[in-house]
């Protein structure tokens, strides 16, 4: 900027030195062309006196008056004959009668003309008047062109020129550092509190302005920022933002914690983040204008990608006409990682369970059919008959047990908040399931034992029994013959429990995890001589969802197991008043 300041300062100085002494020496070359005119016409009104008067004499003694001879002085007869030169022989010069100022004279009295001699870069001036026997008096003057008189002084035209240059460059160089000083010191962070020059207050009042507008709109895009990183953040669903070069614009928590990825730092490629083929996949639908949905499996997570194009302007995809969207104008996509493990679970589950359902349903309807089409064809004997109808009995009665249970497994699976909550006595509900199950254990000789104080908790009555009453009767069922059921109550950690504890079987620890699951049985070896459907436990998960309750599982093969359901935090108020 100060180059270029000094630069047309310093040329313009030139330009207007170079016009200006232009200007001058032509305005001196025409001011003394006017004189030389004058002096002419004052020199010929004496000389043709003289001439009239003495002759040559006269202009043989003016000549010898004037050794500088500036003025050339010539006589010319009437028909143009030379009598007289003051500067050359005049027998020897040519006729004079077509000169222009001869001729001039000849008819008007007097004649001026000026000629040019390029050879002598001289400009001349002639000035003739008749005379009154009929004869011309002509007088001259050379007077040399400006720039003639330029070459015949080149020293001193120099050493004003470089002066000139030197004098601009010194008042471009401070002009130009006085403009551009004043430039550098402003305050951008406060600019009308700079001391510059009056013309450049209206640029400090706009650059004030803007100043201001740019800060707005800075924070108002940071809050912009902050609110939707707070947004993202908190999503459980991955989202990432991408430009049309692949580059990460935006990245929440979720996805990087999906992708097992560190947060990008700078320009980062999604494939450095992950080199997943169907991110990789997702991310090329989308660069070609397309959406597009595919399942991912990381670990043992299933996720749902979902990619769709962002346009410019924020267009839709396809355009109307049916063709193709541009490549550019597609500037980038976004990314969506959806957890799909518990849907893809539930379905998983909800086909094992129509298939262990039709195979449980399946069993002793085929026994009742089949004894009933024995007794149907008459083969049982009548003294078999009363054995294959106790079969037949028995074989109903398990089928009833199994929708009874897949009717309560249903209704827990349907239960919402609006269902009634009351203050259970738990004391009083287990000594009803105790004594409910007592012909259960009687027939397995289990000692079953309450222990523990009283305690009262907010919850739903009808699925805390259903959820005991399943805990209980496997405690019964699977254990040792001649073991024991323990059932404890109390408050630990500010938090209502019960506690069953066993001396049974036991649960191996890799399959604690699965025992709630439908029609699963730990000891499959026993599936035939224990007696249940196998979805006890998957109402127990269930019924502790709807409670809102906790159920913790401590349990070693051979050594029994110990299940306890933790309510909510302990209010000690209440704790007194229960008591």
């Amino acid at each position: 900027m100060s180059k270029r300041i000094f630069a047309a300062i310093f040329g313009t100085a030139i330009i207007v030195l170079t016009l200006s002494l232009a200007l001058v020496l032509g305005s001196v070359y025409s001011y003394y062309s006017g004189q030389y005119s004058k002096e002419l016409r004052s020199d010929i009104v004496y000389l043709s006196d003289g001439v009239e008067t003495e002759g040559i004499q006269y202009l043989e003694r003016v000549r010898a008056q004037d050794p500088t001879d500036k003025v050339r002085v010539t006589w010319i007869a009437e028909d143009g004959t030379v009598i007289y030169d003051s500067r050359a022989d005049a027998s020897k010069m040519e006729n004079h009668s077509d000169r222009p100022e001869v001729k001039e004279a000849l008819k008007n009295g007097t004649g001026i003309r000026s000629r040019y001699s390029k050879t002598l870069s001289v400009q001349t001036h002639y000035y003739a008047q008749k005379l009154s026997d009929g004869t011309v008096l002509r007088v001259a003057v050379d007077q040399h062109t400006w720039f003639s008189n330029i070459l015949g002084n080149w020293l001193a035209v120099i050493a004003v020129l470089l002066a000139a240059v030197a004098i601009s460059a010194v008042i471009a160089y401070r002009l130009s550092h006085r403009i551009i000083d004043p430039l550098n010191s402003i305050d951008l962070e406060d600019p009308m509190d700079t001391d510059v020059y009056e013309e450049m207050q209206p640029l400090l009042r706009r650059l004030a302005n803007q100043k201001k507008q740019i800060e707005k709109q800075v924070d108002d895009m940071q809050q912009q920022q902050r609110e939707f990183t707070a947004i993202t953040d908190n999503m459980t669903e991955g989202l990432i933002v991408i430009n049309a070069k692949n580059e990460v614009l935006s990245c929440n928590t979720s996805a990087l914690e999906i992708l097992n990825a560190e947060k990008p730092e700078g320009s980062t490629n999604i494939l450095e983040l992950t080199r997943n083929r169907v991110v990789r996949d997702a991310v090329e639908t989308a660069s070609e204008g397309k959406h597009c949905e595919q399942p991912m499996t990381l670990g043992n997570r299933v996720y749902s990608v979902i990619s769709a194009p962002v346009y410019v302007n924020g267009a839709e995809g396809i355009p109307e006409d049916g063709s193709d969207a541009k490549e550019e104008d597609i500037k980038g996509a976004v990314l969506v990682f959806i957890d799909t493990t518990e849907k893809e679970e539930r379905d998983r589950l909800r086909r094992e369970f129509a298939a262990n359902v039709t195979h449980e349903l399946k069993t002793p309807l085929t026994s009742v059919m089949g004894f009933a089409e024995l007794m149907k064809s008459g083969l049982v004997k009548p003294e078999d008959t009363g054995a294959i109808a106790g079969k037949i009995y028995d074989e109903a009665r398990r089928l009833l047990s199994l929708i009874d249970d897949i009717l309560h497994l249903s209704r827990l699976e349907e239960t919402d908040s609006d269902q009634k909550v009351e203050n259970v006595d738990v004391t009083q509900e287990i000594l009803d399931i105790i004594q409910r199950l007592s012909a259960v254990a009687a027939k397995n000789d289990i000692s079953v034992v309450y222990q523990g104080s009283d305690i009262k908790v907010d919850t739903i009555l009808q699925v805390l029994d259903e959820v005991l009453y399943n805990i209980v009767e496997n405690a019964i069922k699977y254990n040792v013959r001649g073991g024991s059921v323990t059932i404890d109550t109390g408050i630990g950690d500010g938090r209502e429990y019960i506690s069953v504890a066993d001396t049974g079987i036991g649960i191996p620890a890799d399959e604690q995890d699965r025992i709630f699951e439908r029609f699963y049985r730990v000891d499959k070896s026993h599936s035939d001589v224990i007696e249940g459907t196998g979805l006890g436990l998957a109402i127990v998960k269930h019924g502790i969802n709807v409670m809102g309750a906790e159920l913790k599982i401590d349990s070693r093969p051979g050594k029994g197991t110990t299940m306890t359901i933790l309510f909510g935090r302990h209010d000690k108020s209440t704790n007194e008043n229960n008591k």
